[in-house]
């Protein structure tokens, strides 16, 4: 066999060697890494694991409620308890008024026959100054506000206050801007639907309370949050009659002016004196005629709340008294009551007959048999 010489270049060979090795090497590594990231992302994913199920086991080991993700604003709340407010009066004191004659209410101490415009509306104006003096008075309405959320059940959320004497419990949900909800005041319940929606320079809400084929909508909005002026745009259908309303409440310096437009007339109402008895001053434009009235509110012997009226329109003098509307309510709750036990009583005398009924007729069965 013939042999060749060859001339071999050790440079060369050392080079392709070093290649060889750094190549086996880099591979080596390379699966090293592979297996630590895989091994670092089973770690993490089954240390999350863990504290999820430690979270999880808290909260149903010591029975910790879970709450929604739902939060109210400071200014949300306050707007959604002023707004439900007058929405849940106008609706529980306009049907009331609408099952009732005026006339029941009303006390004329000078003149029979109705003389002055003023009068012909007197009973809805004294729901609505009963309704909105609270706001002439300044009365804080998220002083005695409570919210409360739930995990459970078929509302998110209860917001809870007392104005007047008058308990309000609103219950409610809320899903992105819608609301719904029911309404409790004192015993009177009333659907409710709505919209809020609360973001940079703007905000509004609407509400509607609805009962059977009556409803009440009210709607606030505004640009800014540092408000001076409140402004409400009311509408209604009470007892087949449609009213639209618009209420302004003006911060001026130390006092609080409050105007009412409805259409055909146009209120404005602040207070004049406060002390043992409050005085209130209103000018009014109704149909063309302008007149003034000063309301002096006072407390009975009875602790009930009575409001007395003395108009002056066109020459014309006129005085009448009125009765707070929540205490009539609350005579008609109790009347309601009493006619309840009457019923029950009722019910009780004739069973007792029925029972007598019965007992004679086995005597006289058992007599006829012997």
């Amino acid at each position: 066999m013939m042999k060749y010489n060859r001339y071999i270049d050790e440079q060369k060979l050392n080079n392709t060697k070093e290649q060889n090795i750094n190549l086996v090497m880099g591979k080596i590594l390379y699966k090293k890494e592979r297996r630590n990231i895989f091994s670092n992302f089973k770690i993490v994913g089954t240390s999350l694991s863990l504290a999820l199920v430690v979270v999880l086991s808290y909260f149903m080991f010591f029975n910790v409620p879970i709450l929604p993700t739902i939060e109210l604003s400071e200014f949300s709340k306050e707007k959604i308890v002023e707004t439900s407010y007058l929405t849940g009066n106008v609706m529980a004191h306009s049907i009331t008024q609408a099952t009732a004659l005026s006339v029941m209410n009303l006390s004329v101490m000078y003149l029979v026959d109705s003389e002055t415009e003023f009068e012909q509306d007197i009973d809805n104006f004294n729901l609505y100054f009963d309704m909105l003096k609270v706001f002439i008075d300044d009365s804080d309405f998220n002083k005695d506000v409570t919210i409360e959320y739930f995990e459970q059940g078929e509302y998110d959320i209860l917001i809870s206050y007392t104005i007047d004497s008058n308990i309000y419990a609103f219950y409610l949900n809320i899903q992105d801007t819608t609301l719904s909800g029911i309404i409790n005041i004192n015993q009177k319940q009333y659907i409710v639907e709505g919209e809020l929606v609360d973001i940079e320079n703007n905000f509004s809400l609407k509400l509607k309370a609805e009962s059977g084929n009556d409803y009440i909508e009210i709607e606030y909005q505004t640009e800014t949050k540092e408000e001076t002026e409140k402004q409400f745009e009311i509408k209604q259908d009470i007892n087949g009659v449609y009213i639209e309303r618009e209420i302004q409440i003006k911060y001026e310096d130390d006092s609080v002016k409050v105007e009412m437009n409805d259409g055909n007339g146009e209120y404005k109402l602040e207070q004049f004196s406060s002390g043992a008895e409050s005085v209130y001053y209103l000018e009014y434009n109704i149909n063309d005629s302008e007149g003034e009235v000063f309301i002096t509110e006072s407390i009975d012997e009875f602790d009930n709340t009575q409001y007395h009226y003395d108009i002056t329109e066109d020459g014309i003098e006129q005085q009448f008294d009125l009765d707070d509307p929540d205490d009539h309510d609350e005579e008609d709750e109790e009347d309601d009551k009493d006619s309840e036990d009457i019923e029950d009583e009722e019910d009780e005398v004739d069973e007792e007959d029925e029972e007598d009924l019965e007992d004679e007729e086995d005597i006289e069965t058992t007599e006829s048999e012997e």
